[in-house]
């Protein structure tokens, strides 16, 4: 599966991978890439989980404005890149993984390219071996 980490493998070693997303994305917009990085993580809100889409681990906008980014397992949090957090003040919103990534990834992984290699909250392991098998008939 591929998230952040994976996907910026030219990450600079003083960026961490949500902010290599935006830097990435306003290309040289030196003021945007300024607001952006200078905002500070939301407090007393709810964390958007990170979710397996097309074989990658991304965070959806909780604003539904279609915004999405690859999710990092070493800097959960999320700036979105169409609205800047607008509903959260401009803040970093904080990213939840499942407590089971890896066994997700695993499943997932070994499926054919063609295959449903995604994953949402409120799918168990089980589920996921299950669906799986119905690939392999």
């Amino acid at each position: 599966m591929l998230d952040a980490e994976h996907a910026l493998d030219d990450l600079p070693r003083n960026q961490t991978a949500a902010q290599a997303n935006l830097i990435r994305f306003f290309r040289g917009d030196a003021q945007m890439i300024g607001v952006a990085l200078a905002a500070t993580t939301a407090a007393k809100v709810s964390a958007i989980p990170a979710v397996a889409n097309h074989g990658r681990w991304i965070v959806e906008c909780p604003s539904g404005d279609g915004g999405a980014q690859f999710a990092s397992r070493t800097d959960p949090r999320f700036m979105c890149q169409e609205c800047l957090n607008a509903a959260s003040g401009g803040r970093w919103l904080p990213v939840t993984w499942p407590v089971d990534a890896a066994k997700i990834d695993e499943i997932l992984d070994a499926r054919p390219e063609c295959a449903n290699r995604n994953w949402r909250p409120g799918e168990t392991v089980t589920d996921l071996r299950r669906e799986s098998a119905a690939y392999r008939r």
